[in-house]
């Protein structure tokens, strides 16, 4: 799928290769959310945490976006969690509950 998309520059932080973006996927996977950073705009950050089906499949997601004097890189983490704890309390309204893997989160029926 990587292979087919055409890659366009927003600003000199867009991810602008495949490999890049394999990069950036797999950073994604192992914290468990992904990062805008200044990638579309320059000043803008986003922080995204995926909502996972029992079968850990993503069916909706959860963002935050704000400047980036605001959102900082060391304010990451803390924010990312807070959006972690908020689709936990999503997945559980839904009536999923955690099968607990750290910050990557498998949701069960």
């Amino acid at each position: 799928m990587v292979r087919r998309i055409r890659f366009e520059r927003f600003t000199h932080r867009t991810i602008a290769s495949a490999e890049a973006l394999r990069t950036e996927m797999e950073k994604t996977r192992r914290r468990g959310y992904a990062v805008d950073d200044e990638e579309l705009e320059e000043g803008l950050r986003c922080i995204a945490v995926p909502l996972l089906d029992a079968q850990r499949q993503p069916v909706a997601a959860v963002s935050i976006s704000g400047p980036s004097f605001r959102v900082t890189a060391q304010k990451l983490p803390s924010i990312a969690n807070h959006l972690l704890q908020c689709v936990r309390g999503i997945a559980m309204d839904m009536g999923y509950t955690s099968a607990g893997r750290g910050n990557r989160m498998a949701w069960t029926a």
